[in-house]
């Protein structure tokens, strides 16, 4: 059990994965992270510092002391979660594939 997920660096699918938790990501602007980055949303489901050490520590820090901070963030992420369960997300993989099949460019 965890209350936040701490990925300095590159943000993959582990993003989906903190969302289902209820979990807030904490990262940095790291130059390079995956498409699923975009899932997450500032202040509401990620906290992201400067790629910095001491400007991680600090958000770590913040966060730890702030409890009131890190539920708001949870019930955030516990929302959002919805939004990309395997169901919705599968849905949403056909459904683009049968908007391309409709289209000029599918037939």
């Amino acid at each position: 059990n965890c209350d936040f997920v701490l990925i300095p660096e590159w943000v993959g699918l582990a993003a989906v994965d903190a969302l289902a938790a209820g979990r807030p990501v904490i990262t940095t602007d790291h130059p390079s992270h995956a498409p699923e980055f975009e899932y997450l949303v500032a202040q509401q489901t990620k906290i992201q510092t400067s790629h910095e050490v001491r400007a991680y520590a600090s958000a770590i820090a913040q966060l730890t002391t702030d409890p009131h901070r890190l539920q708001r963030l949870q019930a955030f992420c516990a929302q959002e979660s919805e939004r990309y369960s395997i169901e919705k997300m599968s849905r949403n993989f056909k459904d683009g594939i049968n908007r391309w099949r409709a289209s000029p460019r599918g037939n």
